[in-house]
């Protein structure tokens, strides 16, 4: 994949409000209802507390299709509000669709996730964004229950500016309570060039919940 070439010059032209560097908090549930015996129907809500505006929240809905155990594919469309310090909100809605390919071997998990958004802005303008996710997941018994850990890779490319915008490392833990819930608690490292803040440090929390 070509990476676009920007000067600096042109990084600071995208965004120059804001700190370089922030921290957050992200709080997701996941709900699960079985529509089919490979189809699920999900219902997404979240909220992001950041430094520099008091929060932002989404809710979403979609589909998720387990082809085979190789591949999932996932269809959504979510919504997001952003709530400003100085009193502003914005809003954003967003189409998705995600291909995501699995291949378990013994107690690992190897997973590729492919995922394009098209966002629609308050003020009109449009933009996609690819999202490519590569996770490697070691899977281990905890009185009777699944418990992992994982390490993944994310980069972002962004069709507004025609580049490679950003990049997140991850590390977390899952834990199957039941086979109806499970958590997941992860912190992730994300280095960008772009919109401000560009360097991120975020701790986050996933509950999933299946209903039938």
């Amino acid at each position: 994949m070509g990476h676009a070439t920007v000067t600096s010059q042109e990084l600071d032209e995208v965004d120059d409000d804001g700190p370089l560097e922030e921290t957050q908090f992200r709080g997701e549930v996941e709900i699960k209802i079985k529509i089919f015996k490979n189809l699920d129907a999900l219902l997404e809500g979240r909220i992001r507390l950041k430094q520099e505006i008091d929060f932002r929240e989404r809710a979403g809905i979609g589909l998720s299709w387990s082809v085979n155990k190789y591949l999932l594919l996932a269809p959504s469309y979510f919504f997001q509000s952003e709530q400003e310090l100085r009193g502003e909100t914005e809003h954003e809605h967003r189409l998705r669709f995600a291909a995501t390919a699995r291949l378990p071997f013994k107690r690992w998990r190897f997973s590729d996730r492919n995922l394009v958004e098209r966002r629609f802005f308050d003020d009109g303008n449009k933009a996609t964004r690819y999202r490519n996710r590569a996770e490697v997941e070691r899977v281990f018994k905890v009185k009777d229950k699944d418990t992992s850990v994982f390490l993944a890779d994310e980069v972002f490319y962004e069709s507004d500016v025609k580049a490679w915008t950003s990049n997140r490392i991850y590390v977390g833990a899952r834990h199957d309570f039941t086979n109806r819930f499970s958590a997941e608690i992860y912190y992730f490292r994300q280095n960008g060039a772009f919109d401000r803040p560009r360097d991120l440090h975020v701790v986050g929390t996933t509950l999933d919940v299946r209903l039938r």
